[in-house]
């Protein structure tokens, strides 16, 4: 094996660890996006121009060998401290406050388009932002101890985006213990307000892993025999779907995972981990086949498992 491709098998093998990331540009590039993959001896680029570039690896780009200097003490920033998560309550809350001000006496027109009632809209601190991304609706994201530490905003195309300089947490109404029935865990803020809809109990995580380190300290209050249910979604994509790269690496055969299956993967390993640290019940349940996700049509006053 030669010196070039050696290097290159050395960057994929790591490449989790090193991907170009905020603090670290890409010493190409000079970008932050993720895409680049480097090391003290040699950098991946995909998207350098090939000058000087000792071969290209396919999506991973053109391979730069940099010799033995090392190159990170150069382009590494020194790390910021981060804010408390008091410092960003009382930084985010008045933010959210004004968009909940703002949304009101509109709320309604959310409420019909995600089929839930507005009072579990307002439970959750939904408002709305005319200024950000022509005009979406926000939700608050808060830690075990009702502190906001980020904004979620809903776009009008339905994607998200997150307040800059926030961190992810949690949705859930302030009366979320004393809500009737099993502690339902979904994804999401719109499934958490569908949640809060059916009267049932409902927190929401950021991500289909996300929340674990704030769920642990919430859900260490309830005590059996009350269940934890972590919803999962039926997001599976087929192997040939996949991108090309992430399609090489995968099994064809593969029964779900986090690359084809992340709504399931990630339930079971979000259950997994309370249930090894919390003392309530912890199981999984899924949407009935051909329904994405809970807010998509799961009813729980059905009483029955999906």
């Amino acid at each position: 094996m030669n010196a070039t491709k050696a290097a290159a098998d050395r960057l994929i093998r790591d490449k989790t660890k090193l991907r170009s990331r905020r603090g670290r540009p890409c010493p190409i590039c000079k970008h932050v996006g993720g895409w680049c993959i480097w090391d003290h001896a040699a950098v991946l680029c995909p998207r350098s121009n090939g000058a000087g570039a000792s071969g290209k690896f396919g999506e991973y780009g053109y391979l730069h060998l940099v010799g033995s200097q090392p190159i990170q003490e150069a382009y590494e920033q020194p790390k910021r401290r981060e804010k408390t998560d008091a410092e960003l309550d009382r930084q985010f809350r008045p933010i959210a406050q004004a968009f909940v001000d703002e949304g009101w006496g509109f709320l309604d027109l959310l409420a019909d388009e995600l089929t839930v009632r507005e009072e579990s809209l307002q439970a959750l601190m939904a408002g709305h932002s005319a200024a950000h991304y022509g005009g979406s609706w926000t939700f608050p994201e808060r830690n075990h101890l009702k502190q906001i530490i980020g904004i979620s905003y809903r776009r009008p195309d339905g994607s998200k985006r997150q307040e800059v300089g926030g961190r992810r947490g949690l949705y859930y109404p302030d009366d979320w213990l004393a809500r009737d029935g099993p502690v339902n865990i979904v994804e999401g803020a719109t499934d958490t307000a569908a949640v809060l809809s059916s009267d049932q109990c409902g927190v929401g995580r950021p991500s289909c892993t996300g929340g674990l380190r704030h769920l642990l300290p919430l859900l260490a209050r309830v005590r059996r025999p009350r269940q934890v249910i972590v919803w999962g979604e039926n997001d599976r994509k087929a192997h040939a779907d996949l991108a090309d790269r992430i399609r090489e690496m995968h099994d064809a055969k593969c029964g779900g995972c986090r690359t084809c299956w992340p709504g399931k993967a990630g339930a079971l390993a979000l259950a997994k981990q309370l249930s090894d640290r919390i003392s309530a019940s912890v199981c999984v349940y899924m949407p009935p086949r051909g329904v994405k996700d809970f807010r998509s049509g799961v009813c729980l006053e059905c009483n029955r498992d999906p």
